[in-house]
């Protein structure tokens, strides 16, 4: 292949491309055109004017590589971005062999990972020189390559390290940051490319476990639920925040324990759904959702409850006048069935007016018992835990 064959395979290949050329002092090279659709290239356009006297031709649809500033970004099969840098050189032998230089950048292991040791992002990128005409050997650079890498990252070791070869085995840099966004971003500067070129470091953040149990509730503060993080793999210690858009959260900032988990409620708050979202520095943002419904079971196990608590102390009234009147039964079962529902509501928030202890908190059976009573002891319950039936 000659050398501007060469130079044509190089311009294709990569934007903003340098080029070397040694042994070739004093020398010119005029290559011929002869395509159908072809572009005239000025040789000063592109700093090549030392090796090309005259315009020239290239096909039309290779110029258009040549003018875009892009880079190749390629995934292995070990998750391993390879970044192929724009700026690269054309190596050139007297004989008109040579080697196209690519500056390559390897993201071992996608991106930046967390840390639980030192609660920092770490991962480390590989730097060399790919030629792209002899993949399969190594060959010693005449002079070596030096880059600079700068950027965003709190740690950068090394940060200048020298290429003096083509190919395997690369540069490893490590990469340590401490609160990053969604990337981290670094210049890549070389002697190839002295404006440096931008790369955008991936930070690969987990995705925790989260539940809600259970995932609907009774609205208007009638219920909680219960929010689980985790169990997470080496997550001990990891500060988690939570923020809902509905409702009340018993805590909007969590330490998980030794089992990688962390438990939070949640009090319902009108009616709808409601979204919880869990965010912390090693884990990505992640939602979880709970439905408020109407409270229909409490209604209408607190009204039946305040009800036969009323017709009880209608019945007992009743027994004790042996006869005389003590109104109606109606008015008994109504104003039981209201009591019982205020005593009901009252003992969810934490007021207890019955003066009675429950091993049982919550249910419909602890509801049926409250309203039960509230309704037979009627309006004495509210002198709160002194109550007297009528």
């Amino acid at each position: 292949m000659k050398l501007r064959d060469h130079l044509r395979a190089a311009w294709s290949a990569n934007a903003g491309l340098a080029v070397v050329v040694s042994g070739l002092a004093g020398q010119s090279i005029r290559p011929t055109g002869g395509q159908t659709q072809t572009v005239v290239v000025d040789p000063a356009e592109y700093g090549l004017e030392r090796y090309f006297s005259d315009s020239f031709r290239v096909p039309l649809e290779t110029f258009a590589l040549t003018r875009r500033a892009a880079r190749t970004v390629l995934l292995t099969s070990d998750d391993s971005l390879v970044l192929k840098l724009s700026g690269g050189a054309f190596l050139a032998e007297a004989d008109g062999s040579g080697s196209l230089l690519i500056p390559t950048i390897i993201v071992d292991r996608g991106g930046l990972q967390y840390d639980p040791g030192d609660q920092t992002f770490r991962g480390s990128i590989r730097v060399g020189l790919q030629d792209s005409l002899q993949r399969r050997s190594s060959r010693r650079l005449p002079d070596p390559v030096e880059f600079l890498l700068t950027g965003e990252a709190d740690e950068i070791i090394p940060d200048e390290p020298v290429v003096s070869h083509t190919n395997l085995p690369f540069h490893q840099v490590d990469i340590a940051v401490g609160t990053p966004g969604d990337s981290v971003r670094l210049t890549v500067r070389s002697a190839l490319n002295v404006d440096g070129v931008p790369v955008s470091l991936p930070v690969v953040r987990r995705e925790p476990r989260v539940s809600v149990t259970p995932a609907a509730i009774q609205g208007f503060g009638l219920e909680s639920a219960t929010v689980l993080i985790g169990p997470v793999p080496d997550g001990q210690g990891v500060v988690a925040g939570l923020a809902a858009d509905r409702g009340n959260l018993d805590s909007v900032e969590v330490v998980l324990g030794p089992e990688g988990t962390a438990t939070t409620a949640i009090r319902s708050s009108g009616l709808g759904r409601s979204v919880v979202t869990i965010r912390s520095l090693p884990f990505q943002d992640t939602d979880v959702r709970i439905d408020f419904v109407f409270p229909t079971v409490f209604l209408v196990v607190t009204l039946l409850g305040g009800t036969v608590g009323g017709l009880g102390r209608w019945l007992q009234q009743k027994i004790r006048d042996k006869g005389e009147p003590i109104g109606s039964i109606v008015a008994y079962a109504l104003g039981g069935a209201l009591v019982g529902l205020l005593v009901a509501v009252l003992h969810v928030v934490g007021v207890n007016l019955t003066g009675f202890h429950f091993t049982v908190t919550t249910g419909q059976a602890i509801s049926f018992a409250l309203a039960g009573l509230g309704g037979y002891f009627g309006g004495s319950i509210l002198t709160l835990g002194h109550a007297t039936p009528g």
